[in-house]
């Protein structure tokens, strides 16, 4: 479209996305400052979330199993793995507490205060045999499995573990312990001496158990209601700013303005240079409205970004084909031009 002779030049393409950087960096910015702050209130009131929230704590701690972040369970550094502790190693403590007191609904075993697996009596069937996690879990079945000992004239799996002895006879009712091999003895304290081989397959195993903690369908129905909320309150606290800073404050301020184009002083006019209409600024808003309710319903993040890529590769090429309005797509919508307010471009 031709702008008239005496027109202000469209701003430069550099000085739309700084100041639509701006406006979108704080919409997310204070959107995510107060979900925080909703999220926060909701958690310490008496809701559904607070009793989810305790009750998820409540298994991570009894089952001594937890993960610091998505796809990272072990709670332990290296270094700390094999840590002595009163029954024996803090990373075989875990481990078999967690199958063979927790998954197996040992309450007798629990320590105060400690609750077990609701799963524990409940059927399931494994290799064609159908049992339970009580009769399933039991410290045999986690000697061989998770510390790889050998049953029987089987060969071990691995030597980093061992069973425990009581005097020269094999103690098979108790979770096996380090293997000698890997310990030292400094100054009277022992301490275990592991390869990176052994750190790695201890890091295994209780990735297992943490999937499996964090899989049964009691803490994936909790984790998904936690999710979905949080998901829905950033999503609200999202659309809110956005509503806020792309159709509040263009319709205040003169020229549709928003407070990125205030900062990089731009203003909107229409294609043929004459003062906009608030009419005018309401579609352009609705467009960049539509970003966060897209990023909310489409859960993939490859597909957000994608969606996002497009729509700006979109922009882009609008901006250098419409050569003299430099109109991209929320500006041929509304029919509007952004421009340099005259006092910048004197400048």
């Amino acid at each position: 479209m031709e702008l008239k002779k005496e027109k202000i030049e469209p701003a430069s393409l550099l000085s739309r996305f700084v100041a639509f950087a701006i406006d979108f960096g704080l919409v997310i910015i204070l959107s995510i400052f107060s979900s925080m702050i909703v999220y926060s209130i909701l958690q310490s009131s008496k809701t559904q979330l607070a009793d989810t929230l305790a009750l998820e704590n409540q298994n991570i701690s009894s089952s001594h199993l937890g993960k610091l972040e998505k796809k990272k369970y072990v709670s332990y550094t290296s270094d700390s793995y094999f840590e002595k502790t009163e029954n024996g190693y803090q990373i075989i403590d875990a481990l078999s507490y967690f199958y063979t007191i927790y998954l197996a609904g040992d309450e007798a075993k629990a320590s105060t205060g400690d609750i077990v697996s609701i799963n524990a009596h409940e059927e399931m069937v494994v290799d064609g045999v159908t049992t339970t996690p009580s009769e399933y879990y039991t410290v045999d079945w986690f000697n061989v499995n998770v510390l790889g000992l050998p049953k029987g004239e089987q060969v071990a799996k691995v030597d980093y573990f061992a069973y425990q002895k009581n005097g020269e006879e094999i103690d098979y009712s108790k979770v096996g312990t380090v293997n000698e091999k890997y310990i030292t003895e400094v100054d009277g304290v022992l301490t275990v001496t592991a390869s990176d081989e052994m750190i790695n397959y201890t890091y295994d195993v209780y990735k297992v158990a943490a999937k499996l903690f964090y899989a049964q369908d009691f803490m994936v129905e909790y984790q998904n209601y936690i999710d979905n909320l949080n998901a829905l309150v950033t999503f609200i606290c999202r659309i809110s700013f956005a509503f806020i800073f792309f159709e509040i404050l263009p319709l205040s301020l003169v020229r549709g303005k928003t407070l990125g184009k205030l900062l990089m002083r731009m203003s909107l006019v229409r294609p043929n240079n004459d003062p906009i209409s608030r009419w005018q600024v309401i579609p352009r808003g609705l467009l960049v409205l539509a970003i966060p309710v897209v990023l909310y319903l489409i859960k993939n993040l490859i597909v957000q970004i994608a969606i996002i890529g497009v729509l700006l590769v979109i922009s882009i090429v609008l901006y250098f084909v419409n050569k003299n309005s430099r109109m991209v797509l929320h500006d041929l919508i509304s029919q509007t031009v952004v421009i340099e307010d005259p006092e910048r471009q004197k400048a």
